[in-house]
């Protein structure tokens, strides 16, 4: 199950579960998760999992790193959920390849799991399928910085 499945499946209203899914960057969809929190309105069974849009959640885009990454040596990604539709998870670490082949970034790359708290499968075979995933988006973003 996906984390937004997760929090769809709780009562977070389909509405902002389709806005999460459909418009993450807008910040329109940071105020619509901050206004349905003020509210008091977050399923009491979901709200801890919900706190991660505000305080887990990246919602800038890797040339926001540019000015930074000559200075950069190695990269800590952390994944939360392995669901790609619409590239969600795989489109950030390609724009972010793309990024680091103009710098010509040697250094390393981590992964870390980070959503056991709604992922269900075996964390194993999840971190190799993240890694595979990032691989794959890495070198497609650093072949299209190149074209």
């Amino acid at each position: 199950m996906s984390y937004l499945e997760r929090l769809a499946e709780s009562g977070v209203p389909d509405g902002l579960v389709a806005q999460l899914t459909e418009s993450w960057r807008d910040p329109h969809t940071r105020d619509a998760v901050v206004t349905l929190l003020r509210s008091g309105a977050v399923p009491p069974q979901v709200q801890t999992l919900y706190m991660n849009l505000l305080v887990r959640f990246g919602h800038s885009n890797a040339a926001d790193l540019r000015d930074v990454l000559p200075l950069v040596g190695a990269f800590h990604l952390k994944f939360w959920d392995l669901d790609d539709s619409a590239a969600r998870v795989s489109q950030p670490i390609r724009e972010l390849g793309a990024e680091l082949a103009l710098q010509g970034f040697t250094g390393t790359f981590t992964s870390e799991w980070g959503g056991h708290e709604w992922l269900d499968d075996d964390p194993t075979t999840m971190t190799r399928a993240h890694l595979e995933l990032a691989r794959t988006a890495l070198a497609e973003g650093a072949a299209s910085a190149s074209a």
